[in-house]
């Protein structure tokens, strides 16, 4: 599913609405199947009576990743939560952009071929 919501760029990045039609159609015939998979999967799981299989499936469903493992601060702190977490990375990430001034840089057009 992933993927299709990535490959979203490809349908405003086609200019004619034919192509925009077909790209919109075989989406939602992936989407269908990858539906139907999954609802085929999990009645094959139900039905196969094995109770080790359901408690596997049911699991993976369950567990949740974290995102963000523990980071350190500039002190050599270790930071756990998930809110001195975002501030962190924000400090550093800011640190390498500078302040909008509404001047935009000159650029040449590209052509696409």
């Amino acid at each position: 599913m992933r993927a299709l919501r990535g490959n979203a760029s490809i349908a405003r990045a086609v200019k004619t609405n034919e192509l925009k039609s077909q790209y919109q159609t075989m989406r939602q015939k992936c989407s269908s199947a990858i539906e139907d998979y999954v609802r085929r999967k999990e009645d094959h799981i139900i039905n196969s009576d094995n109770l080790g299989l359901f408690y596997r499936h049911v699991n993976r469903k369950l567990v949740s990743k974290t995102g963000i493992g523990v980071l350190k601060d500039s002190s050599g702190s270790y930071v756990y939560r998930d809110d001195m977490k975002a501030e962190l990375l924000n400090n550093y990430f800011t640190s390498f952009f500078t302040s909008e001034d509404n001047n935009l840089p000159y650029t040449s057009r590209r052509r696409m071929t």
